[in-house]
């Protein structure tokens, strides 16, 4: 067996299910698939990744025999074109289930490359054959428990998404609201951590804030309220140029000077 250790295992799977979670952003439609395929690419790379050449020359027909017989019917390994380029035979097809396939092809001369989705490919050789189907049949044993985790998983992300779109809808009424009573006209984008409103002060300037999303309601009251002295004051006459501090600016010369002085001893 590749990994003899049942805990072992156990901790694998929980960090790759935590991982797959931030790396699906697929529909309700698809998620669950989408969520085993990330999740298998994820264990096999876990397991199969940083391998040197083997001594012994891939053979793809014989190592498809040999993963045949070793899948013993429980997964099906097929001889096929793998890429976009490839007009031969040049790799090997695991159907699990259904849409669930592992990809294998000659990497080199002695190394297999294999992937399920793309950026979680992984590599091995034929002393890996026996590990090799020994994971993948694991993953076979395994699949309906790591289904129902994704069911589980999609639940909780689909709350969460909606959660995030009522708050999303929450924050763009609130400053659209406070915006239009203070009768400025704006533009904005902003994350789950970060608004970024551009104000227009007058015709002629614009003013640039950003806002933590943790005490947006806060500061964008006092955001408001500098906008509006902004905008009197430039509408009495006067005029403001805001800069941000650089080590080059004649007001911090000597901060420059000597910011290395502690160094120098």
């Amino acid at each position: 067996m590749f990994i003899n250790d049942k805990k072992e295992l156990r901790k694998i799977e929980t960090s790759i299910f935590g991982r797959a979670k931030t790396q699906v952003i697929s529909d309700a439609g698809h998620y669950v698939d989408d969520f085993l395929k990330i999740s298998v690419a994820m264990f096999l790379r876990k397991l199969f990744q940083d391998r040197n050449d083997g001594d012994l020359p891939v053979d793809i027909d014989a190592d498809c025999k040999t993963m045949s017989e070793k899948f013993d019917g429980k997964v099906l390994a097929e001889v096929t074109v793998v890429g976009y380029y490839a007009s031969t035979p040049n790799g090997i097809r695991i159907t699990l289930d259904g849409d669930l396939k592992i990809f294998i092809e000659r990497y080199n001369e002695k190394l297999y490359h294999g992937d399920v989705v793309n950026s979680n490919y992984f590599y091995f050789n034929r002393k890996e054959i026996d590990n090799f189907c020994d994971a993948v049949i694991y993953v076979a044993d395994n699949l309906e428990r790591w289904r129902t985790k994704a069911e589980a998983v999609k639940l909780k992300v689909l709350k969460e998404r909606m959660q995030a779109k009522m708050n999303r809808t929450a924050v763009n009424s609130l400053i659209d609201t406070k915006m239009k009573e203070a009768g400025f006209e704006y533009i904005r984008k902003g994350n789950s951590k970060q608004e970024t409103i551009k104000i227009k002060i007058t015709n002629e300037q614009t003013g640039v804030f950003y806002l933590k999303m943790d005490n947006l309601v806060e500061n964008l009251e006092k955001i408001i309220s500098i906008a509006k002295m902004l905008r009197d004051y430039v509408n009495d006459g006067n005029k403001i140029q805001v800069r941000f501090k650089s080590i080059y600016d004649g007001l911090h010369q000597y901060e420059y000077e000597h910011r290395f002085d502690k160094w120098r001893h």
